[in-house]
Order: structure tokens, then C-alpha cells, then sequence
């Protein structure tokens, strides 16, 4: 028969293999968002980290983490976002461990059990992007900072530097997170005053103690903070030589920059990103998760205040800072939303109601618990499978589908138009010759299609450089034929050139109402009606063109 540290290491394997599980599998489904490309770009120069470092945009460490991912180009995206889910085992390992410390082993099996399944962190853990490893280290920092914190010594205040250096490197959001170890000295260092109690009155004498610890560890800290700043030195010294010469860098993207959410003005993008909670999570969900907090509270008050004030440090330089917010930059605070939730499971088991006498006490966490499993299987994996499946009938806040959707960040559409023309476009010399006017045209080699020799040319509508455009693909048309042609936004002829004939042959939408996409044959004006259009199947009408095909 298993023993039982047999059967919780089974268990514990079991949910890492169904967290890994949901992130990497065909994990390709959703197509490329522009980030991704910018990030892939950058590592595959890696080697170069002086320029790495003038160009961090704050993600440093993403780059650095999905180089060994990045060796073919047309492997790339596939690799990079198995690497980002592979990595993700790091920060559910720490999970586990940190609530185990603080919550016992049921409320860690509840925490991991819930995090693999969140839709929250699956979505955006399912990209190469930098918010989930950003969460990954800030979750390994709020677990070493508990160590640190118990037994201070100068090995474990450089570890904790490291972390602490290597989270903002992954996202330079996660700065504030300097502050966890400090409050970790405070609230478990095992030679500290007693607390006085949580009273506004007691403000002062929280303070002298506060104070008191924070000055007889001083000199760990001032460890920490050089060891943080050595972590660093890959990125400081490239932006510091960069500030005396003048030369350009970016430490993190400008466009984000901008009035933060606090403003007058913007507490309905405040509002906004409160309401995407329940919308990935479920309304259900968000309530539990509100109860947990305030068990946790209750019960454990030093060891829930924590994760709590981990969680503020998580999103409060997004919130203070950003003008531009996404959904996926909250992405890091569901580690610690998932232990409090476990906390506050078990928490219930302590309830007492006065006159009433529960016999079970274990049974509220119970039902709670089997709660949580019926929201995973109702909810949470249908979530999966269509984000591995059927990606366009998630629904996300309207700043997503945008983004991931509709508009000319996202891949849709273009790889319908590039596997058409690979499947039905005539070749010539074994190469069927497309030329593309669209945003993610130069990022159309991570996608493999053997037969099409794709051309960019310029995405601009409203400049002459499109008329420069119009004029390659010409003399291009001359030459070779035949020519198609794939455009964003334009259904109807996209030009007045008189040199070309158009045929469309395929208009494919976006999905949720998105911009079009939409395939052309072209050739010289004078050009034989056999050899413009019997290359591929008949063209469709112009009705037939105003839905998707």
C-alpha cells in the first residue's frame, strides 16, 4: 500500500503535471502577439548584452530565459512559450512551499491546485511573456525572504539581493518587491519585540518596533542591496554610459508611461481592471477568493498580512506607474491570491457560531474544497481547453480582444491567408511569390511555410511610402507571375494604380468583428485572363467577400 508521504508526493507531481500540462499544450493555438516577436528578436541576440542591456525595456531576464529557446527561428515561438510554462513549475514549487510554511499542507495543496488552473495565470502563462516569470521570482523572493527573516546571516541577505535584483529584472514592475524582506524581518524575525496589538493607538509603539528591527539588521540589508545592484550591473552600466554619451537606451517601454491610474480622470480604468477578476476567475470565484482573504486575516493575521502586502507590491508600481495598463500585468498576483484562498479554506474549519454545535468541523473546508473542484471542472478547464482549442470564444476584457483578436497586433487572419496560398497558390521555381502589406509581416518567418516566399513591403496607408509600395510590387508583377498579394484593413482595391489588375480571391476577419485580411492576385494590366486567374480557385464576388470565409 502507498504510504502517505508517497501518495502527497504523487498528489503534488499530479497537479505540476496538469499546471504544465495546460500551458504547453499546443501551445502555438493562439497566434503571435506583437510582444512576443519583440522579446524573441531580443534574445535571439543574447550574446550581445551590452546592447541587450541598452535595450532592456524592463524584461531583461525574460530574454535571457527564453535564449536556449530561440535557436531556430521557425521554432521560436513554439519553444519560448513552452519554456515560460516550464518555468512556471518554479514558482508553483515555491508556492507550495511558502503556504505549506505559513498554512499547513492542505491549504498548499488547495493554492497549487487552484493556481494551475486559474484561467487568469494559464492565459497569459501560455505566451512568452514577461509576467509570469516576473511572478515566478517575486513568489521565490516572498519564500527565501521567510528563511532570511527566521536566521539572518550575510549568505542568505545575498541570496535574498539576488532574487530581489533578478524579479525586477523580469519586470521592472516588481521593483517595490525590495520591501518584502524587510517586512519579513518584522513580522518573523525570531528575536523581535512582541507586537503590540493592531490598534491606531498603538501606531507609535508598532513603529519603534519596526524601527528597532530595521536598524539591528541594517547591515543584511545593505548586503542585500549591494548584491541586488551587482544583479543589476548588466543593465546599469550599458544605461549609464548611455546617459553621459547620449546615446539611445530603453529601460522600459515610454508608451506605457503616462497619467497612472489615480488620477482624476482614470478611476474607471481603476474600475476596469477590477471587473476583468471576475471575468477570468468568475464572479463565484472573486467571492471566495474575498472570503479567504478575510479568514486568513483572521486567523493568521502576521502570515495572511504578508501575502497581503505581497500582493500590494505586486500591483502597486502597475497601479502608481503605468498610464497604459493590460490585464496581464496583474498576472503575478495570483500566487499569492491562490495561497490566501488555501488559507482561508482551512480557516473555516475554526469557525465557531455560537449555540451551535458543529460536530464535523472539517467539513466547511471540505465543502469548499470539492467547491473549488466543481469551479475547475465547470469552469476553469473548459477555459483550458478552448485556450489550447478554440482561442476566439474566450472572452476578455475589451483592451485583450484587441489586442490578441481583432487588430493588427495578433497573427489572426494572417496565417488563414498564408495557409491558403501555401495550399492553393500556383508556384513558380517551387515558390509560390506573396507580397504582404501588414503590421506583422517581418514576423511571418516564426511561422513555417515552406512554399511561400513572402516580401514586405510597407504597412504605412497614409504616407508616401505606400506609393513606394505600390510601385515595387509593379515592377515586381512585370516580372513575376504570378504574384499575390495579402493586405490588412483594405476589402476594396487597395490602390488607383493603373499598371495592376486585382483579383481578390480571399477575404478572412478577424475574430470578435476584427480587421479584415484579405488575398489578391495581381498582375500587369495587360496580362492574359488565363494567366491572372486560373492559378487558383475562382474569385469571390464582392458580396461573397463581406463575410468570413
Amino acid at each position: 500500500m502507498m504510504s502517505r508521504r508517497t501518495a502527497l508526493l504523487f498528489l503534488f507531481v499530479m497537479v505540476c503535471l496538469l499546471h504544465f500540462g495546460l500551458r504547453a499544450h499546443r501551445p502555438t493555438h493562439l497566434p503571435l502577439f506583437i510582444d512576443e516577436d519583440r522579446h524573441l528578436r531580443r534574445a535571439a541576440n543574447v550574446e550581445d548584452l551590452w546592447t541587450l542591456g541598452l535595450n532592456s525595456h524592463g524584461k531583461y531576464l525574460l530574454y535571457i530565459l527564453i535564449a536556449p529557446f530561440n535557436t531556430e527561428r521557425s521554432e521560436a515561438l513554439w519553444a519560448s512559450r513552452v519554456g515560460v510554462a516550464l518555468f512556471s513549475l518554479v514558482g508553483l514549487a515555491a508556492l507550495y512551499r511558502l503556504t505549506e510554511k505559513f498554512f499547513g499542507r492542505p491549504a498548499a495543496f488547495i493554492a497549487i491546485g487552484f493556481y494551475a488552473i486559474a484561467p487568469y495565470a494559464l492565459f497569459y502563462e501560455r505566451m512568452a511573456l514577461a509576467d509570469g516569470p516576473a511572478g515566478v521570482m517575486a513568489t521565490l523572493t516572498a519564500l527565501y525572504s521567510l528563511t532570511f527573516a527566521q536566521r539572518p546571516n550575510y549568505r542568505r541577505a545575498a541570496v535574498v539581493g539576488v532574487l530581489v535584483g533578478l524579479a525586477a529584472l523580469a519586470k521592472l514592475t516588481m521593483m517595490f518587491i525590495a520591501i518584502l524582506p524587510v517586512m519579513a524581518i518584522f513580522f518573523f524575525n525570531r528575536n523581535r519585540a512582541p507586537l503590540p496589538e493592531l490598534k491606531f493607538a498603538n501606531l507609535r509603539q508598532l513603529l519603534a518596533v519596526f524601527y528597532k528591527q530595521f536598524m539591528a539588521h541594517f547591515r543584511y540589508f545593505v548586503v542585500a542591496g549591494v548584491v541586488c545592484i551587482g544583479v543589476w550591473l548588466p543593465v546599469l552600466i550599458p544605461v549609464g554610459t548611455a546617459v553621459v554619451t547620449g546615446e539611445k537606451y530603453v529601460l522600459v517601454d515610454r508608451y506605457l508611461a503616462g497619467d497612472n491610474l489615480i488620477k482624476q480622470g482614470n478611476w474607471d480604468k481603476l474600475v476596469g481592471i477590477w471587473d476583468t477578476f471576475p471575468m477570468l476567475l468568475s464572479p463565484l470565484m472573486v467571492a471566495l477568493l474575498l472570503l479567504g482573504v478575510g479568514l486568513a486575516i483572521w486567523k493568521a493575521p502576521r502570515r495572511a498580512s504578508y501575502a497581503l502586502l505581497w500582493l500590494i507590491l505586486a500591483y502597486l508600481p502597475t497601479i502608481l506607474l503605468v498610464g497604459w495598463v493590460q490585464t496581464r500585468y496583474f498576472t503575478p498576483g495570483i500566487f499569492p491570491l491562490a495561497m490566501l484562498l488555501g488559507a482561508g479554506i482551512v480557516a473555516t474549519k475554526d469557525i465557531r457560531i455560537p449555540k451551535v454545535s458543529l460536530k464535523y468541523p472539517r467539513l466547511l473546508p471540505a465543502a469548499l474544497t470539492i467547491f473549488v473542484l466543481v469551479w475547475g471542472v465547470v469552469y476553469a478547464l473548459p477555459f483550458a481547453y478552448n485556450a489550447a482549442y478554440n482561442a476566439p470564444k474566450i472572452e476578455l476584457p475589451d483592451r485583450d480582444e484587441k489586442q490578441y483578436y481583432q487588430t493588427r497586433y495578433s497573427a489572426y487572419g494572417l496565417l488563414d491567408a498564408l495557409d491558403y496560398l501555401e495550399s492553393k497558390g500556383k508556384p513558380v521555381d517551387q515558390q509560390v511569390e506573396v507580397m504582404g502589406v501588414m503590421f506583422l509581416c517581418e514576423s511571418m518567418d516564426l511561422y513555417a511555410y515552406p512554399k511561400v516566399d513572402l516580401t514586405c513591403l510597407s504597412d504605412g496607408y497614409t504616407n508616401k511610402t505606400i506609393n513606394e509600395a505600390w510601385q515595387k510590387l509593379t515592377e515586381r508583377a512585370q516580372q513575376e507571375q504570378p504574384l499575390y498579394l495579402i493586405v490588412e484593413d483594405y476589402r476594396d482595391i487597395p490602390t488607383s494604380e493603373r499598371d495592376l489588375t486585382w483579383q481578390r480571391l480571399r477575404s478572412i476577419q478577424r475574430p470578435k468583428d476584427g480587421i479584415w485580411v484579405t488575398v489578391w492576385e495581381v498582375c500587369p494590366l495587360n496580362s492574359q485572363v488565363s494567366a491572372c486567374g486560373d492559378n487558383v480557385q475562382a474569385p469571390m464576388s464582392t458580396s461573397d467577400a463581406d463575410s468570413p470565409q
